[in-house]
């Protein structure tokens, strides 16, 4: 299995590292680590800004994509960031995510785009982008926030 990752644009393939369960690491030849569960990157370093770990209140909604078809479905994490500093001063602990998470079926109906809406007090509005196999509920492909000022990850599951 591998990924391929595009930040800023640039792109580079990261290797399965390590997997338990749903949860994988994954590492590129550039330095950028990033954990997933399921479709979803949960945590990374090496990207400037570190997104330290996500902790889920209640199921992630990502889940059950086809349910989101027909409802617009709120989903809350917390997140824990930290700067490529890794100073005391830097680290930010249980910021709250508050999302709205809503799917449509893309111009190709094998797969569905999944748009989730995000808010994070003192860290911005963001929306995510998940496109998923319809038939599967499989995440091909992602773009996520990871961080304030890094950008939009993009990832794309080979």
């Amino acid at each position: 299995p591998a990924l391929r990752l595009a930040l800023n644009g640039r792109a580079s393939y990261a290797k399965l590292m390590q997997e338990s369960g749903n949860r994988r690491l994954w590492r590129s030849a550039s330095g950028l680590v990033v954990a997933t569960e399921g479709g979803r990157v949960v945590a990374t370093s090496g990207a400037g800004e570190i997104l330290v770990t996500t902790r889920f209140e209640g199921p992630d909604p990502l889940a059950e994509p086809n349910a989101l078809l027909d409802d617009i479905a709120p989903a809350r994490r917390s997140i824990d960031l930290m700067g490529a500093n890794r100073t005391p001063e830097s680290m930010r602990f249980g910021v709250p995510v508050e999302c709205r998470m809503v799917a449509a079926r893309s111009t190709d109906a094998a797969f569905l785009l999944v748009e989730e809406q995000c808010r994070a007090p003192g860290e911005g509005h963001f929306t995510n982008r998940f496109w998923v196999e319809a038939e599967s509920g499989a995440v091909v492909r992602a773009e996520q926030w990871i961080g304030p000022g890094v950008g939009m990850l993009g990832v794309e599951f080979l």
